[in-house]
């Protein structure tokens, strides 16, 4: 079931009030997904914020106690030569994120890029 926009808000409020040192972060992906990809609709599920295209998943941003980690459904086939991405999943790979500075570090807007062409 996609939740409603309202639920999104919800939660973003909720990451800013519980991990406070994450939301900067979580605003900065969840704009950079939205502005690289203007056709993919956004729900909270699975305890993250998921963005779909076609209502097939292409990614989310999910909070940890250490990290924000940005997952990409179809990483796997992501054009990666720094070896940005983590995991070993057949098809999902994700970046750490810890810091600000990090999602330009880690190339997110171009993950995201390749994530919905």
């Amino acid at each position: 079931m996609v939740q409603s926009k309202g639920s999104v808000e919800a939660h973003m409020r909720d990451i800013q009030k519980h991990s406070f040192e994450f939301h900067d972060i979580v605003a900065g992906v969840r704009s950079l997904f939205l502005k690289t990809c203007p056709d993919l609709s956004e729900a909270v599920k699975y305890g993250g914020i998921v963005f779909l295209k076609d209502r097939e998943l292409t990614g989310g941003i999910f909070v940890y106690k250490e990290h924000v980690s940005v997952e990409f459904s179809h990483g796997a086939s992501f054009h990666d030569p720094d070896a940005i991405l983590e995991g070993k999943g057949k098809y999902r790979r994700h970046i750490k994120l810890r810091g600000l500075e990090e999602v330009s570090e880690k190339r997110v807007t171009d993950m995201i890029a390749q994530a919905c062409p």
